[in-house]
């Protein structure tokens, strides 16, 4: 584990012996700059590195950018480090691998827009929250008849993944009968054509319903607003409804039980960020806000 700690009595006494020793050759301003510089220097070598593990492929949270890692929770890693002073080496890797490489201590801190579930507690320590997303209702432009949930009774409702929460909704509601979609994109076109009256998706999708976005869209958005567009479909869906009840909040995880003082940093940086509405700034900047 990449993992330097401060020893602030070390850098303070040999910061001291040195200040002394050219303090005999040099005075005034000139001495002071130096000693600036080699303190500036020691923090920078005795700095905390800490590996961030983050999914590569989830824009507009995280995503590699011609092979440099980029997104809102890159932006957001790099104020927690100018607020620590911690230094943040980011490892790109998929999803699913975030967890193990966490358990195991190959890495420090799991990013990922990582839904905080009580399932996920039981084996990892999570930061305080910096997001939330939602579940929202889609429908044709023209239909105004679907204003909320108990609009949905009887008719066709479209989901994209089987088993998911989405899907466990649509079952709850009455006489609703469910289609799972394997796409973002025929699932859109499924509700612009009228084949289904509506579909529930996470609120990470609304550039693709929006047409908005798409410099820091996921692949699957790009794809359902490209082929929207080829077919003249862009911009006559609606969001009719946010289930904000249903909303999850996302954080960072580390090893459960072992790094109390490294997530006591992160969360004070990010109620700081909170607390400025630089947060709210950021994910606004793409689109997740």
């Amino acid at each position: 584990m990449a993992l330097k700690i401060f020893n602030f009595n070390k850098i303070v006494f040999i910061g001291l012996i040195l200040y002394n020793s050219i303090k005999i050759i040099l005075k005034g301003d000139i001495m002071k700059k130096l000693f600036l510089a080699f303190a500036l220097l020691c923090v920078s070598l005795f700095a905390e590195t800490v590996k961030v593990g983050m999914d590569k492929e989830y824009p507009p949270f995280s995503y590699l950018n011609n092979g440099v890692m980029a997104g809102f929770e890159v932006d957001l890693l790099k104020e927690i480090a100018s607020q620590t002073g911690i230094k943040i080496e980011f490892v790109p890797m998929i999803f699913d691998d975030i967890f193990n490489e966490v358990e195991s201590g190959h890495i420090d801190v799991g990013c990922g827009a990582i839904d905080i579930t009580p399932e996920r507690q039981e084996r990892f320590d999570f930061s305080i929250p910096y997001n939330r997303t939602a579940d929202i209702y889609v429908t044709e432009a023209t239909n105004k008849n679907l204003v909320g949930p108990s609009d949905l009774k009887g008719k066709k409702i479209g989901v994209l993944t089987a088993g998911g929460k989405q899907e466990q909704i649509a079952r709850s509601i009455p006489d609703a009968k469910v289609i799972i979609n394997a796409s973002l994109a025929n699932l859109l076109i499924s509700v612009k054509t009228g084949r289904i009256d509506a579909c529930i998706i996470e609120s990470i999708n609304a550039p693709a319903v929006l047409g908005s976005g798409y410099e820091f869209a996921s692949s699957s958005d790009k794809m359902a607003m490209d082929t929207l567009k080829s077919f003249g479909m862009d911009s006559k869906l609606e969001i009719f409804y946010i289930d904000t009840a249903s909303a999850m909040q996302q954080g960072m995880i580390v090893k459960k039980g072992t790094r109390s003082d490294l997530l006591n940093k992160i969360n004070s940086a990010i109620d700081n960020l909170k607390q400025s509405g630089k947060i709210n700034s950021m994910l606004a900047k793409y689109g997740l806000k």
